[in-house]
């Protein structure tokens, strides 16, 4: 897409052709005629495209100057392909799909490609400001640069510098304003869709807002527009919607662990998002409020089943509810009810963790003391479901050195892949405007950091949609996953943030007692079995078996917290 007033002004420069459309690709056709390969050199804007010269018997390819239009090409001694997308190369019969193990080292390294190659053999990506000429007898590829951004010293003084900026962002704007339709901008409270919209004026302006005050834009852009008497149009997402913005199938893994239906405490959040369970709690009827708050987890299974890869995993923290209703003391098996809903939906259930949470309660039954036929046993433990969708998950290319990355030791896995989690409960203590809650045995850091190492592999995608202070986050951070937490409280959400922006030292402390403890275990081992141990290569410790050789655990150098968002970088 060309400039808009760049291509009109060309057309006014090619008065000796007679133009049959108003499109700017004719622009490009009879520009070339007139210049030839200068062409790209005149033109302003986004663009990508190829003219075949039947005269010369060449294929003359052009990149903008950013680069921001993607161009791909591919060569090899049979056939040479072009295109925006490399996806387009796969139904060719004569492309062969072969991984550039070249890349990966570099990849790692810097987590992106630096150089013009991409993770498929032979394919390259077109520079930005360069130009490709293809001879089509002899299929030599020739490859220009027009454009090089140039850095020179300068001797202007700060206002100078400014006054120029700004003549040129006026320049920049005023060519991006001409339009035979209306103008619209969207607009946010950063300061470069603010500046923006000021210089241009758009007949309309369009935000989105969250329904979470303290991170929504809308307010401000509305007092902007306000001064600037501008329309502004915005829409705010509710906290319902904010699974629906997820993807379909970009999730690798979620790790949650949910409000527990018919314990008192989670009564109100349940009530508040169907209201016919507070008229079945006051009336008695406990099994159907019972139902009723497995329908709005029910809904919320859903929204996973849809945001969940195929062959990706979901394991739910869950315990049973027991409850005196009417004077009728009895369980309520939230865990059976989860297991018939995911095995509804045609998810592999996998065995169970039972998670015994320690206790320091004297008392190990419930009712009538020693008299028989009046007690009931204690629960001291809750479930951690696992399940899979779909079948075996394959791993391929780039993504088979990261799950080799990402293995866990020979002794954790006799820890984590047994049935039953000796783990102490994490207290968790809140008190915020809108919010009170005070819970023993909560849901502790080591689970979900635990289940993240065995079921995704680094660059996987992990979500929490019961985010609560952020716990499963944090555990993501800590194994090098990306991370997403849904949660509808503000407030928590809030803390979660909060929790989250000075945890670097602390998810160091677990890392590195991690990588202590192995290096323990290895220094444990009689010498005869130490001798048998291999070398890992990224960090250079002894590991117990081969396929422990390419872990490599990386620290967090540093967590920087946008809004709701957090980037982390690591060492």
């Amino acid at each position: 897409m060309l400039d808009a007033r760049e291509y009109k002004e060309l057309k006014e420069e090619l008065t000796e052709y007679e133009f049959q459309t108003n499109s700017d690709t004719e622009v490009i056709l009879h520009g070339y005629e007139k210049w030839g390969k200068e062409l790209p050199k005149k033109l302003r804007g986004m663009f990508a495209y190829a003219i075949y010269d039947k005269n010369k018997n060449e294929i003359f390819i052009s990149r903008d100057h950013f680069g921001i239009k993607p161009l791909y090409y591919y060569q090899n001694k049979d056939v040479i392909l072009f295109g925006s997308e490399i996806k387009s190369f796969l139904a060719h019969p004569k492309f062969k799909k072969e991984l550039n193990k070249e890349l990966i080292g570099p990849y790692l390294t810097f987590s992106f490609t630096p150089t013009d190659e991409t993770f498929f053999k032979d394919v390259y990506r077109l520079p930005g400001g360069h130009s490709m000429t293809i001879n089509v007898k002899t299929k030599k590829i020739k490859i220009e640069r027009y454009f090089k951004v140039e850095f020179s010293n300068t001797k202007e003084s700060f206002d100078e510098v400014v006054e120029e900026i700004s003549k040129v962002m006026d320049d920049s704007v005023k060519h991006h304003l001409i339009s035979d339709v209306e103008v619209g901008s969207f607009l946010s409270s950063g300061v470069d869709s603010s500046y923006l919209v000021s210089l241009a004026k758009p007949d309309k302006t369009y935000t989105i807002g969250f329904d979470l005050a303290k991170y929504s834009e809308i307010e401000y852009a509305k007092d902007l527009t306000d001064k600037l008497k501008i329309k502004n149009i915005s829409e705010k997402i509710s906290k319902e919607e904010y699974m629906k913005a997820i993807p379909d199938g970009t999730v690798n893994l979620i790790v949650t662990s949910p409000p527990y239906p018919m314990i008192e405490m989670w009564d109100e959040m349940f009530s508040s998002q169907h209201p016919a369970i507070r008229n079945d709690l006051e009336s008695g009827n406990g099994m159907a409020a019972f139902e009723k708050m497995h329908e709005v987890l029910n809904a919320i299974w859903q929204e996973c089943d849809r945001v969940l890869a195929d062959n990706g995993f979901v394991c739910i923290n869950i315990g049973d509810a027991t409850r005196t209703i009417n004077d009728n003391f009895q369980l309520y098996s939230n865990h059976t009810q989860i297991i018939n809903k995911f095995l509804s939906m045609g998810y592999c259930a996998l065995p169970d963790i039972h998670w015994r949470k320690q206790s320091n309660a004297p008392n190990k039954f419930m009712g009538s003391g020693m008299f028989p036929a009046g007690a009931y046993v204690t629960s001291e433990h809750e479930y951690i479901l696992v399940f899979r969708k779909g079948g075996k998950r394959v791993f391929k290319g780039a993504e088979k050195a990261l799950r080799q990355k990402s293995a866990f030791f020979w002794e954790e896995r006799n820890v984590w892949f047994s049935d039953l989690w000796d783990i102490k409960g994490t207290s968790q203590i809140i008190t915020a405007a809108k919010a009170s809650r005070d819970r023993s045995a909560a849901f502790p850091f080591e689970i979900p950091y635990r289940l993240i190492n065995m079921y995704s592999a680094e660059g996987d995608t992990v979500l929490d949609p019961f985010a609560g202070l952020g716990t499963t986050t944090l555990a993501a951070i800590a194994s090098n996953r990306n991370s997403l937490g849904v949660e509808i409280d503000e407030d928590i959400a809030a803390l979660a943030i909060e929790n989250i922006s000075g945890t670097v030292s602390g998810l160091n402390q677990v890392i590195d007692k991690r990588l202590e403890a192995h290096k323990a275990f290895i220094e444990g081992l009689p010498d005869d079995k130490k001798e048998k141990c291999y070398e890992n290569g990224p960090q250079g410790y002894k590991v117990k078996t081969k396929q422990e050789t390419a872990i490599c655990i990386d620290r967090i150098s540093d967590i920087k917290i946008d809004g709701l968002r957090a980037e982390c970088q690591y060492e």
